[in-house]
């Protein structure tokens, strides 16, 4: 048999026979003693027994208990076994035992039976109202610090306090918070989560430790470290060092609260259009902020020896008059506009407008040209101007600029430089031997040359040549 703890009003029976034989079923006795022992413990005398006979004549012998004391399972447990040790000098004595176990849903709650009453088809209990471990909170909601009433999705609570203290009493370190809510921090959360989508959040400079909030807009000022936001929307605010921003609108000014690190991942620019977001670093020093993969324009306002700025993304970084030192790390399509003194900036991988060419000075530090693959250039792929170009240049080159060139295959009588010298240079010939002269009229080596000549006798003699 099992009890559920707490509850006062359940019976248990035994079975009453004679002392001797053991066989016959005793009726109409009163005035038992009976004994108890729970998980255990030493045994202890009921103080008022409270036993009915069921029914002499129609089930005779046959007696009930009320099972009304020490019925409360020790904190910690689930389940308990409990010994009863029952005795009437009419009787031999009846042992029994029974367990007493916690129950898992609230007792007054209900279970929802299908139609054929065959099993369970719903659970509605209020437990299921914190599913996930969120108290509830809205605007518009109840206020209200009763468990399983106040701050479940079904009737969310409207006091923060008030969630807080129903949220202190479960255990619970989540809050669901409804659209279109508004949320001023009553007290410190730490480590804390707060979910939801499009509400407010005012901080209130209330202490706000590694806790998560995501999808607020969010101002005001904070204080503890390594709070995370995620999805929201960060206007004026001052926030302290190790926080975490991801996928986040900037707007309005950010303040750095404190000496340390802080991320932006995925962030961007929620501003008007011409109107930066501002990062002041307040001349803290030793102090690095890290915007990845940032989209937009940003300005940044007093930095000092030690802070460092890491800007990842696209956009336009503005270092304002008031930063007198630090470091920039910049990469990206990002337009730089430096007003600051004092900074080192590594921007090797930045490239923008003022990088253009028009901008650049190129120094050609020994270029080196590789051979034109065969048919490197196609027959599409050149100009008639540039073959016209090549062409005169090819035709107006002189004989002695040519054959003075280091380019092409060695020096030759047998090649169009020597055909062309046979042409415009001095030639002369002596017996049967024409020999053709360079352009000094005087060397005949190559791309000069000879050429045997033969002749016929009463020939006719050439007076003239004309292209037709």
């Amino acid at each position: 048999m099992r009890i559920p703890s707490g509850v006062t009003d359940q019976y248990i029976y035994f079975v009453a026979v004679d002392s001797v034989d053991f066989q016959t079923r005793e009726t109409g006795l009163t005035t038992f003693t009976v004994y108890r022992s729970r998980d255990g413990a030493a045994a202890a005398a009921y103080t008022t027994p409270t036993i009915n006979e069921t029914s002499a004549a129609n089930m005779p012998g046959v007696y009930e208990l009320l099972l009304d004391e020490d019925m409360t399972i020790a904190a910690g447990n689930d389940s308990e076994a409990v010994c009863l040790h029952i005795t009437h000098a009419g009787m031999a004595p009846v042992s029994l035992m029974f367990e007493l176990y916690r129950r898992t849903v609230t007792a007054g709650n209900t279970y929802t039976v299908d139609a054929t009453g065959g099993g369970l088809s719903t659970l509605t209990t209020s437990v299921n109202g914190y599913d996930g471990g969120f108290v509830w909170f809205d605007t518009a909601g109840v206020a209200g610090t009763t468990n399983y009433v106040h701050g479940i999705a079904l009737n969310p609570n409207s006091s923060m306090a008030n969630a807080r203290t129903i949220a202190n009493s479960l255990s619970i370190k989540g809050f669901r918070i409804c659209n279109g809510s508004t949320v001023t921090l009553d007290q410190g959360y730490s480590g804390y989560t707060f979910f939801g989508y499009k509400w407010t959040l005012a901080l209130a400079s209330r202490l706000i430790t590694n806790s998560y909030f995501q999808g607020a807009a969010v101002t005001g000022l904070s204080t503890g470290t390594g709070p995370r936001f995620e999805n929201c929307s960060i206007g004026t605010s001052t926030i302290a060092d190790a926080s975490v921003f991801s996928n986040c609108g900037m707007n309005g000014t950010f303040t750095l609260q404190a000496a340390g690190q802080y991320v932006f991942q995925g962030c961007w620019s929620d501003t008007v259009a011409g109107v930066d977001w501002i990062i002041d670093f307040g001349a803290l020093g030793a102090t690095t902020v890290g915007l990845r993969e940032y989209n937009g324009g940003v300005e940044v306002r007093n930095m000092a020896a030690g802070d460092v700025l890491s800007f990842t993304g696209s956009g336009r970084l503005t270092v304002a008059a008031s930063c007198t030192a630090g470091s920039l790390f910049v990469s990206g399509s990002i337009n730089l506009v430096n007003s600051g003194s004092g900074q080192t900036i590594a921007d090797s991988s930045r490239y923008n407008e003022d990088q253009r060419m028009a901008n650049v000075t190129l120094v050609d530090t020994v270029t080196t040209l590789t051979t034109l693959a065969t048919d490197a250039i196609g027959a599409n792929q050149m100009s008639a101007a540039a073959a016209n170009k090549i062409s005169d240049h090819t035709l107006r080159r002189t004989y002695a600029n040519a054959r003075a060139s280091a380019n092409g295959d060695t020096v030759n009588f047998r090649s169009a430089l020597g055909a062309v010298g046979k042409l415009v240079n001095k030639w002369s010939i002596s017996g049967s031997v024409l020999t053709i002269y360079q352009e000094d009229d005087t060397t005949s080596t190559a791309p000069g040359g000879t050429q045997d000549v033969g002749g016929s006798a009463g020939a006719d003699p050439i007076t003239s040549l004309d292209t037709v």
